[in-house]
C-alpha cells in the first residue's frame, strides 16, 4: 500500500513552492501546496501563494475558494474582505456575497463589509436587499457618503413614490459634487410627487453645457407644462451624432413630437440609432420612439417594423401555459369555499381602490383622474400581493399558519405602503394592472377593498403594448400572438372573479371614459360612494407625476386619438385577431 506524502508545514511548503516556481513547475508547486493549505487553512502566506498559483493556472474558482477558506479560518475581517474582493473580481459573485454576509452576521457594525455587500447587491439587481444592508450604516454614521450615495441611488432607481427625502438632503449637504447631488434630489422630489420642488433643485443643478443635465431638466420642464422652454434647452444638442446625442435623442424627439415637428424628431432619432455600441435599452427605446413617429406620419408598415425590432431586444419568451398555471393556482387557493374557509382580516384605513386590467388599458389614466379627488390618494403600482402570492406558491406550507391575526398583519403591511405619501387620504388607488391575478387574496386581508376593472379594445391595447417599452418581465408584450394569449388569460380569470365575487367589481371601458368623461367619472365615484369632484375632469393639470409609460398621455386632456388605432395595423394584427375571436373575444368596433 503506497504511503501518503508527508504534509509540509506552511513555512516548508512556501519555501519549496518558490523553488518549484523558479524552475517553471507551476503545476508541481500547486500540488505541493494544496495538502498543506488543506491542513493549515489559516496560514496566510501559504494560502495566498496557492491562490496565486491557481490563478496562474486559470483555476479562478479554486483560487477564490482557497482564499475564502483561509479567511474564514483566520477569523480576521481584513482577510475575509480580501477574499471577497478576489471572488468578485473573478466573478464568483455568490461566494463574495456569502463571505460579506458572514462577516456582517459576526460583526453587525462592520461598515466596510456592509458597503461592499450593498454595492455588490445593487450591481446584480437585488436593490431591496441592498437597502436593508446599507441603511444600518446611516443609523450609525448619517453622513457616510458611500452609504448615502447607495441608499439614494436605490430609491430613485425604483422609480416609485417610496422615497425618503431626508437622505437626499443629507447627500446634498455632504457631497463634494453638489450639482450631482442636487440632480438626484430633484429626481427624488419628482418621484415623491413634488414637481415644483423638483424643478427648483433641477434648475440649481443645471449645467447648460452638459447634455445629460439638460435632458433631465427638460424632462421636468415638460412635466410642468413648460414644453417650449424644454425644447429650447435641448435643441442645441440635436445636431450631434455621438453617444451624448443618442442619450438626449429620445427626450428631444418626444418634445419635438409634442410640437408636431415629427420629421425633425425622426431625423434626430435616426442619428441616435446609428451611434455604434449603444446599450440595448437605449437602442430599444429609440426604436420605439421611431415607430411612434412613423405611425404619426402615416407610415404604418415602417412603424411596425421599428416596434418589432425593439421587441426582439426584449429578453424572455412568453410561456402562456406557465402563466395560466400560476393564475389558476392562485384562484384555486383564494376562491369559493376554499376562501370562505380562511380567516379574514378586518377593514381598516385607507380603503384600497384596485384599478386593474390588461396593460395599456387606461389604469394610469383613471388613477390620475381619481387622485384629483380630495378623498383619494395614489400609490402607483404596488407589487405587494403579487410578491406574496409568488411566495405562497413557492411554499404552500405558509398557508398552514393562516389565521385572523396573520390576515390582519398582511393587511396592515399593505396599507402601510398605501399610506406612504398619502397620510390623510381615506381611499388610495393601487393601479398595479396585474392585481387581477390576486383579487381573492386581497379580499381575504382587505375585505373593504373595491375593484375597478379597466377594459379596452384588445387590438388597440396590443398596438399600444407593441409601442411601449415594458420591463423584460412583461414578455407577453413581445409580439401580437403572445399579447393575445395574455389578454385572453386576463379575460378568463377576471370573468371567474366576477362570478365568484369576493369584492365589488366595476368594469369601465376605456373607450367610454374618453368619450364621456364626466358621465363615467360620476359613475366611478358613485361606485366608490364619493361625491362628484369637478377637478377630476382637469386631471392633466395635476402636479402628480405618473411613473409608467403612460406619463405622456396623462399630461394632456382626454382625446379619442387612440381609439381604433389598430385599424392602421390590421395586416400585422390578423393572427392575433383570429386567435382572440376563436376564444370568443370580440374584436369589432367599439
Amino acid at each position: 500500500m503506497p504511503r501518503r506524502p508527508k504534509v509540509l508545514t506552511p513555512t516548508q511548503a512556501v519555501f519549496q513552492g518558490k523553488l518549484l516556481l523558479k524552475r517553471g513547475d507551476v503545476p508541481g508547486a500547486a500540488a505541493l501546496l494544496e495538502p498543506t493549505v488543506e491542513s493549515h487553512p489559516a496560514a496566510l502566506e501559504s494560502a495566498e501563494m496557492l491562490a496565486e498559483i491557481l490563478n496562474l493556472l486559470g483555476r479562478f474558482p479554486a483560487a477564490a475558494e482557497v482564499l475564502a477558506r483561509s479567511g474564514r479560518a483566520s477569523g480576521e475581517a481584513s482577510r475575509i474582505l480580501r477574499a471577497a474582493d478576489y471572488a468578485q473580481r473573478v466573478e464568483e459573485v455568490v461566494l463574495a456575497a456569502q463571505l460579506l454576509d458572514e462577516l456582517i452576521v459576526r460583526e453587525p457594525d462592520h461598515i466596510e463589509a456592509r458597503l461592499r455587500l450593498g454595492a455588490l447587491l445593487i450591481q446584480y439587481g437585488d436593490s431591496p436587499r441592498a437597502l436593508g444592508v446599507v441603511l444600518p450604516v446611516l443609523a450609525r454614521a448619517p453622513d457616510n457618503l458611500p452609504a448615502l450615495d447607495m441608499v439614494t441611488l436605490i430609491q430613485v432607481g425604483g422609480q416609485t413614490r417610496l422615497v425618503d427625502l431626508h437622505w437626499f438632503h443629507r447627500l446634498v449637504a455632504v457631497s463634494p459634487n453638489r450639482r450631482a447631488a442636487l440632480a438626484r434630489l430633484a429626481l427624488a422630489e419628482r418621484y415623491a410627487g413634488n414637481l415644483t420642488a423638483a424643478l427648483e433643485h433641477s434648475r440649481e443643478a443645471l449645467d447648460p453645457g452638459d447634455a445629460i443635465s439638460c435632458a433631465a431638466h427638460a424632462d421636468l420642464l415638460e412635466l410642468s407644462g413648460q414644453g417650449e422652454e424644454a425644447l429650447q434647452l435641448l435643441e442645441p444638442f440635436g445636431s450631434g451624432s455621438g453617444p451624448l446625442a443618442a442619450t438626449v435623442a429620445g427626450t428631444l424627439a418626444r418634445l419635438l413630437g409634442r410640437a408636431r415637428r415629427h420629421e425633425e424628431a425622426l431625423g434626430i432619432v435616426d442619428r441616435g440609432i446609428k451611434v455604434p455600441n449603444l446599450p440595448a435599452v437605449t437602442l430599444a427605446s429609440l426604436l420605439l420612439r421611431r415607430g411612434t413617429l412613423l405611425d404619426r406620419l402615416g407610415r404604418s408598415d415602417q412603424a411596425w417594423e421599428a416596434f418589432t425590432r425593439a421587441k426582439l431586444m426584449q429578453a424572455g419568451v412568453y410561456n402562456p401555459e406557465v402563466d395560466r398555471h400560476r393564475c389558476e393556482k392562485v384562484f384555486d387557493l383564494f376562491s369559493g369555499e376554499r376562501r370562505r374557509g380562511l380567516a379574514s382580516g378586518r377593514p381598516s384605513s385607507p380603503r384600497p381602490i384596485l384599478v386593474l386590467g390588461m396593460y395599456r388599458s387606461g389604469t394610469t389614466l383613471l388613477e390620475q383622474i381619481l387622485t384629483m379627488h380630495p378623498a383619494i390618494g395614489g400609490a402607483d403600482e404596488v407589487p405587494y400581493f403579487l410578491n406574496l402570492s409568488a411566495g405562497i406558491l413557492a411554499d404552500p406550507g405558509r398557508m398552514g399558519g393562516w389565521n385572523a391575526e396573520r390576515a390582519d398583519q398582511i393587511g396592515e403591511e399593505y396599507r402601510s405602503l398605501l399610506r406612504h405619501g398619502n397620510p390623510d387620504r381615506l381611499n388610495v388607488v393601487d393601479k398595479n394592472p396585474r392585481n387581477w391575478e390576486v383579487i381573492g387574496l386581497i379580499a381575504q386581508v382587505c375585505p373593504d377593498a373595491v375593484v375597478i376593472h379597466m377594459d379596452r379594445h384588445p387590438l388597440d391595447a396590443c398596438v399600444s403594448s407593441m409601442a411601449t417599452g415594458f420591463s423584460s418581465m412583461n414578455t407577453f408584450a413581445a409580439d401580437p400572438h403572445s399579447f393575445a394569449q395574455g389578454y385572453a388569460l386576463q379575460v378568463d380569470i377576471m370573468n371567474r372573479w366576477k362570478h365568484d365575487a369576493p369584492l365589488p367589481i366595476l368594469t369601465l371601458r376605456y373607450e367610454d371614459l374618453v368619450r364621456e368623461p364626466e358621465r363615467r367619472i360620476r359613475e366611478v365615484l358613485g361606485f366608490l360612494g364619493l361625491p362628484w369632484e369637478p377637478a377630476c375632469l382637469d386631471f392633466w393639470k395635476s402636479e402628480r407625476v405618473a411613473f409608467t409609460p403612460s406619463q405622456d398621455q396623462v399630461r394632456e386632456p382626454l382625446n379619442v386619438r387612440s381609439i381604433g388605432r389598430w385599424r392602421r395595423f390590421e395586416k400585422q394584427l390578423e393572427p392575433a385577431r383570429r386567435h382572440l375571436e376563436e376564444l370568443g373575444i370580440a374584436c369589432g368596433e367599439r
